[in-house]
């Protein structure tokens, strides 16, 4: 130790004469030293160090240096000592914290000292812990929190920066008080933070990964207040870390809320009666919260309000008023007023108007009556006579009362209809009765003048005479013409009270005129005029099917049923009325309402009182937010694997679609239904990247979708260099010790991901950093402490990589990568001297013998004493995809027993069988087949003892077939084609090997006809059939894997239509040469795919024409010709060989002079 006197002794044996000298030299400078007898045949030798490092000692007898000279001694500085360790500077209590340090190749662990004392000034036990090569451990438990003093001594002399401070925390003494389940936008959210008893620290707080802004105000004592102000209405995830460790309980979520989204709908309760039970609807969007209604009556009584989730963010909300008046709904949301809140709905009540009573009215002089609506509520009045051909007067009395007149005309009673609200008065039609003051009789009409409505094939009684006065039938006669014009049959029939009444019977509808006469007189009122309908001729249009929170629409059509009161009600599963809003279209009525629950939904509609024919009519809404999908297929996915997943519809019965698109290709689905409503969906996706699987419910998205799901390939993931560039000869990674290795990743074309990586050695894990090289690229860095074996797995989103895991040996002393063995050798001359080297693997027998010796032999026992086993076979070593591979276990002389293996690998364990051979009593055939390339461990075990050199490194290939040397000739996979024409292609597969070629072509919804014909010389001819327009995903495939450029992108254009080519411009009319403009355009949208031709004949044969356009894809060309002499030009333009519309056009180009 440097610092101290260096000490050391020397023995001598034989005779004592002779003089002993001793030569200290340090960097080339020579040390004095100290030499003292300490009796006959020994001497104490000791110096004074000058500096850290080696020192060289000589020793002589005599003159001559003694053997074994020189020797060498490390001096050893404190100062020289490297410490390194988060714990120097912090640690969690009761969590085992430790550093680490550096002595220099020689130093040892028994001579460090290491003292820690806590706040208290008690010791804190200390593990010190010698990793050999000068590496040392130090390890301690800290119980409680505060600083900590760390002093480490060296041979007894503090090292370098001794003492250290350990600031020693507790993440579980921070509370997180006052936090709110909830929070509204744009008003802050504010929570509180005692950290008062964690200890010295950083507290780090993220509010939705740190997309949100988050403040953070000190109170004093380590207390906190933080606080965010949220912009938008989703979950909030608060994340809170002390010294980069998870504070439990984190993530918090915050359900945040914006009531400025809520609509309420009270359009259905601004006005409504008394006594029936009145519903509107609140909607809060795709958020979810409370939702309280709280309504006053006009009397300040508090009136109940139910409250039903129709799901989906919609809220139906019942009341029942029981006296007229202005009610007050309140509607919160999570405890606070929406906006608009408090709503008024006005409720009226019809039986609290009271009508006074009418006597018999006399023609011309005034009939009067009064209204009282004092206790019916707000409302509209309407008051009609005779529905409104006899014109009444209203004055107003004041705000409650009012006086009605009107003036007769006509000696027939009269009726008046009053309406309050829309909505007829219980007291139903008052009928007045007229009189005429001369007394005479009258001819007097049911119609009273009025049209009438009737349906076709009834028989109407139209008039009728006043009793007491009799005309012959001869003297009446009636007319009934149709729209049409043409005469309707009818007759006049005697009633016997004296009535007459006219039967008829049409066969048209619409408006009909009915003429009477007397005596060639026309009657009062006549002409009378019919409406006649026929409701057999009403048809509904419109799907009969929805979803819950979708507009569901439909038609009436009626343009041919003639006119009539068309009545229309729809109820709700409950049997509950269901708001509806209808307009006015050129056939009738469109019809628009939206379901707020799944069930059946009833239409009825009657004409003219009558029912329309098919009613009710139902239709079937279904709940999509009862419809849910789950599964991995919805997340991610592996290319050229079947991924799956659910969907849930609870029992429902619809109609199920599911499309899913990658970034270059459409993936076929299978849809399997199960018990219960359930369906399983499976799909093959062909290409990295991440997905749209959309997931349709009678044809409407459900909640989540479109789902995204990330496709990777973990085989994709490639060492940068190769794996030739890290593993030797033996197909081991060298390692050295005390030395970081680096391993290159490159994973561009896995997908997106994340890399991880495990690292198993002699004593354990051993920790491994991942670091970012760039554009998905990694460097995986470890250091090896002791010598031994090493195992390194390099996991991509948690798969395994093929060839891993990885064998690393270490030893102190490396002199490069062992010798390669005759047979390697043999064949590396071979490819040296040119020959043809076969691409499949060469078949060798590896022999490995597992035997015991005794210790007078100078080895080691084996520790389970086994006798001889002998493994032969090439399934050791290497086996090829979905083939069978075997090796041969023969335990002749192993004594009593049977051997077990299993392989182990990717996340697999693969069966192996072993199995007697015939005739031998302890050889054993052993097979397996691997289904996923890969680098595995194989386990062999006789008598329940693993053998020596179990586990045997298995790597697992594809074969020898190499896809990226599979060629293409011809460009009409660049081209692409027209639906129905055929396209193809010739593979060559020569130079990859024996492999398995396939061929799949996907069209936007359906698969194509694909024929893949073998010449049986290592060439195919590939031709598919497209059977519809759009982008086409053609996947090729040589033993499982994507050749070159694989999968491709056709562009498949529809079949030719040249009628939809449309031609047009200057350039295909009349006109004159010296200003003739020439250009002219051609439109190929919507006729499919094809070739466009044009060719001009004129005076001088023809003519070179000029076609451009704007892009490639924009189907509008310019052509351009240019003319020099008058005369007629024939302009022909063809699609696809066909002569369009017009074509070919006759164009006469005129000179100046001419006229």
């Amino acid at each position: 130790m440097l610092g101290r006197l260096a000490n050391f002794s020397i023995e001598t044996s034989g005779p004592t004469d002779g003089e002993l000298t001793v030569d200290i030299t340090y960097n080339g400078r020579i040390i004095p030293a100290k030499i003292k007898g300490e009796g006959p045949n020994r001497f104490h030798i000791s110096f004074s160090p000058v500096g850290s490092g080696t020192y060289i000692i000589r020793v002589y007898f005599s003159g001559v240096e003694v053997q074994g000279s020189p020797y060498t001694m490390e001096v050893i500085d404190a100062n020289d000592v490297i410490a390194s360790g988060d714990a120097l500077s912090s640690a969690e209590i009761s969590h085992r914290a430790s550093f680490f340090l550096n002595l220099g190749i020689n130093g040892s662990g028994n001579d460090v000292k290491a003292v820690i004392t806590s706040p208290r000034g008690l010791e804190v036990p200390v593990a010190i812990l010698d990793n050999r090569n000068g590496n040392v451990a130090v390890e301690f438990i800290p119980t409680e929190v505060g600083e900590h003093q760390i002093d480490v001594f060296y041979f007894g002399k503090p090292i370098a920066r001794s003492p250290f401070h350990c600031q020693v925390f507790d993440r579980t003494k921070i509370n997180v008080l006052n936090l709110p389940n909830t929070g509204f936008v744009g008003k802050p959210v504010e929570f509180d933070i005692d950290a008062s008893l964690a200890g010295s620290g950083n507290i780090e707080i993220t509010v939705n990964d740190g997309m949100v802004t988050c403040n953070v105000e000190k109170r004093g004592s380590r207390q906190f207040v933080a606080s965010f102000v949220p912009v938008e209405a989703i979950p909030h995830y608060i994340q809170m870390r002390f010294n980069d460790l998870d504070i439990p309980g984190s993530p918090w979520k915050i359900d945040v809320r914006n009531p400025a989204v809520v609509t309420v709908d009270t359009r259905a309760v601004q006005l409504v009666p008394v006594g029936i039970l009145s519903e509107f609807e609140v909607h809060t969007g795709t958020i979810y919260g409370d939702i309280q209604v709280n309504i006053t009556s006009p009397s300040n009584r508090t009136v109940r309000a139910n409250v039903f989730n129709l799901r989906n963010g919609f809220y139906r909300v019942e009341f029942l008023p029981m006296e007229g008046g202005s009610h007050l709904i309140e509607v919160l949301y999570d405890g606070a007023l929406v906006p608009g809140s408090p709503f008024v709905s006005k409720a009226y009540d019809t039986s609290a108007i009271s009508v006074s009573p009418v006597n018999v009215g006399v023609v011309g002089i005034p009939v009067e009556f009064s209204i009282d609506v004092s206790r019916a509520g707000e409302g509209q009045l309407e008051i009609m006579v005779n529905r409104g051909m006899v014109p009444n007067n209203v004055r107003m009395i004041d705000k409650t009362h009012f006086m009605v007149s009107f003036v007769p005309r006509e000696p027939t009673p009269h009726i008046v209809e009053i309406k309050f609200n829309g909505e007829p008065i219980p007291q139903g039609l008052i009928t007045i009765p007229i009189m005429d003051a001369s007394g005479r009789a009258t001819v007097m009409s049911h119609s009273n003048g009025y049209h009438r409505e009737v349906a076709v094939n009834n028989q109407q009684s139209f008039f009728q005479f006043n009793r007491g006065q009799m005309y012959s039938e001869a003297d009446l006669e009636v007319t009934v013409t149709s729209p049409t014009g043409e005469l309707v049959p009818a007759k006049i029939v005697l009633q016997p009270d004296g009535d007459y009444k006219v039967e008829y019977s049409s066969r048209f509808t619409g408006r009909h005129t009915v003429e009477i006469t007397h005596l060639g007189v026309a009657i009062m009122g006549s002409p009378f005029f019919v409406e006649i309908y026929d409701p057999s001729k009403i048809r509904v249009e419109g799907s009969r099917k929805g979803i819950v929170g979708r507009r569901m629409e439909f038609d009436i059509i009626r343009h041919l049923a003639g006119k009539a009161e068309l009545k229309l009600e729809i109820t709700g599963p409950r049997g509950n009325p269901i708001r509806y809003d209808m307009y006015t279209i050129a056939k009738g009525e469109h019809v628009v309402y939206t379901p707020r629950e799944p069930g059946i939904y009833k239409i009825d509609i009657t004409y003219g009182g009558l029912e329309v024919p098919g009613c009710p009519i139902k239709q079937e809404i279904t709940d999509n937010s009862l419809v849910n999908a789950d599964g991995d297929g919805l997340f991610r996915a592996f290319e050229d694997q079947v991924a799956s997943f659910y969907v849930e519809t609870g029992g429902q019965r619809g109609d199920l679609v599911v499309q899913v698109e990658g970034p270059n290709s459409i993936s076929k689905c299978n849809i399997d239904q199960e018990a219960g409503g359930r369906y399983k969906v499976s799909y093959t996706p062909v290409e990295v990247g991440t997905f749209n699987v959309h997931v349709r419910w009678n044809g409407q998205e459900i909640v989540g979708s479109p789902f995204h799901p990330r496709v990777v390939n973990p085989r994709k993931v490639t060492i940068v260099g190769g794996w030739a560039s890290l593993l030797d000869a033996n197909n081991q990674m060298q390692l050295r010790l005390n030395q970081v290795k680096t391993v290159e990743v490159d994973c561009i074309h896995a997908g997106q991901g994340h890399l991880t990586a495990e690292l198993v050695g002699p004593s354990g894990n051993i920790p491994v950093d991942i670091s970012s090289r760039g554009r998905d690229r990694y460097a995986i860095s470890f250091m090896p402490t002791v010598e031994g074996d090493y195992y390194l797995r390099i996991m991509w989103n948690g798969i395994l990589l093929e060839r891993c895991p990885v064998v690393g040996v270490c030893r102190s002393s490396w002199n490069g990568p062992p010798a390669a063995s005759t047979a390697q050798q043999s064949r590396q001359a071979q490819a040296n001297s040119g020959d043809m080297v076969d691409h499949k693997y060469e078949k060798k027998t590896v022999t490995q013998i597992t035997q015991s010796s005794n210790n007078n032999s100078g080895t080691l026992e084996h520790p389970y004493s086994m006798d001889k086993v002998v493994m032969t076979g090439m399934g050791l070593q290497h086996a090829i995809v979905n083939q069978l591979a075997e090796f041969f276990i023969d335990g002749s002389n192993a004594g009593e027993g049977s051997p077990t293996a299993r392989l182990s690998g990717n996340n697999l364990d693969i069966p192996v069988d072993c199995r007697i051979v015939p005739g031998q009593t302890f050889k054993y055939r052993c097979t397996y087949t691997p289904r996923v390339a890969g680098s595995y461990l194989l386990y062999v075990s006789w008598a329940d003892r693993e053998v020596i050199g179990s586990p045997y490194r298995v790597n697992v290939t594809r074969g020898t077939a190499d896809a990226q040397k599979v060629v293409f000739t011809g460009e009409s996979l660049r081209v692409g084609g027209i639906v129905g024409q055929e396209i193809s292609t010739t593979i060559d597969t020569r130079r990859a090997g024996p492999g398995e070629l396939t061929a799949q072509c996907m069209g936007p919804t359906k698969p194509d006809i694909c024929d893949l014909r073998d010449h049986r010389n290592g060439t195919f001819t590939l031709t598919i059939k497209p059977l519809e327009a759009g982008k086409h995903i053609l996947q090729v495939k040589y033993n499982g894997e994507h050749v070159l450029g694989s999968p491709f992108t056709l562009k498949i254009a529809g079949v030719p239509d040249p009628s939809k080519v449309k031609v047009s411009g200057p350039g295909i009319l009349d006109g004159y040469l010296h200003n003739y403009q020439s250009h002219f355009y051609v439109d190929t949208h919507g006729a499919g795919g094809g070739e466009l031709t044009v060719k001009i004949r004129g005076p001088k044969a023809a003519f070179r024409i000029e076609m451009q356009r704007k892009s490639e894809r924009d189907r509008r060309i310019v052509c351009r010709y240019e003319p020099t002499e008058p005369g007629f030009y024939y302009v022909f333009v063809r699609w696809s060989g066909v002569d369009v519309p017009g074509s070919p056009f006759r164009v006469q180009l005129l000179d100046a002079t001419e006229e």
